[in-house]
């Protein structure tokens, strides 16, 4: 049993045994950087669009005002021409 128990804790084992932590270690830290990259990314997109969805709806209802605006410019001049050729006939 000794000898059994000597030849599992010789150096090169441990060595190995250590490398392989490692390894899956830094496999490890490497799919969290990355994940935690991504999600970073998603929320910066998804913010964007955030500020995308508000401005397309500050830009319609501008959009909205400046159509509501020109149609009252539009019956004005229908009225002013309507009144001067009326002025006109009489």
């Amino acid at each position: 049993m000794a000898s059994t128990n000597t030849k599992l804790l010789t150096p090169s084992f441990m060595a190995s045994v250590v490398g392989w932590a490692l390894t899956l270690s830094v496999f490890i830290w490497n799919f969290s950087a990355k994940s935690a990259a991504m999600e970073y990314r998603l929320e910066t997109l998804e913010e964007k669009t955030l500020v995308m969805e508000q401005r397309m709806k500050e830009a319609d209802t501008l959009r909205t005002t400046i159509q509501t605006q020109l149609a009252e410019i539009k019956t004005d001049l229908i009225w002013i021409r309507n009144e001067l050729t009326t002025r006109k006939e009489d």
